[in-house]
């Protein structure tokens, strides 16, 4: 399974398509910060989507933290901001562990990020707004993740 994650687009909805032209995935994960940028997937299909709103995606409707397992990995996704992840990570990994997750993809730093400890994959993809972005592939053996700029 291959996941596209992306995160701050900021009103870039023309990088949104591009990464979507360029890459051919099973899922995209949205983690904040421009939801309203997704409205170039109105016309797409076939794209499954789990999306989660930022800081700054005011009275948008998603969720800030959305936890679901794909290919038996349990995966949180979350934009980052109430888990203070500006101030370290620590909040995330805690969370993480006594939960029993294994992925989590969070945003919000704008700086892209892969920390591993006790079990646990952290992945920050960076902004989109500054042209990055990541892969994730779930093979049932483990967690692939490759980083991406436009």
């Amino acid at each position: 399974m291959k996941i596209c994650v992306i995160s701050d687009s900021h009103g870039n909805k023309g990088k949104v398509q591009k990464v979507i032209n360029q890459n051919s995935f099973d899922y995209l994960f949205f983690l904040g910060d421009g939801i309203r940028d997704l409205e170039v997937l109105d016309d797409l299909e076939n794209i499954k989507t789990k999306i989660v709103s930022g800081n700054c995606d005011l009275f948008a409707d998603q969720a800030l933290t959305q936890i679901f397992s794909l290919n038996n990995v349990k995966i949180m996704i979350t934009h980052g901001h109430q888990f203070k992840v500006k101030l370290g990570t620590s909040n995330l990994f805690e969370y993480a562990k006594q939960h029993g997750i294994s992925l989590v993809c969070y945003g919000h730093t704008h700086q892209k990020s892969l920390q591993m400890k006790d079990g646990v994959t952290l992945l920050n993809p960076g902004a989109l707004k500054n042209n990055e972005y990541a892969i994730i592939y779930l093979d049932g053996k483990g967690i692939g993740i490759d980083f991406f700029n436009l």
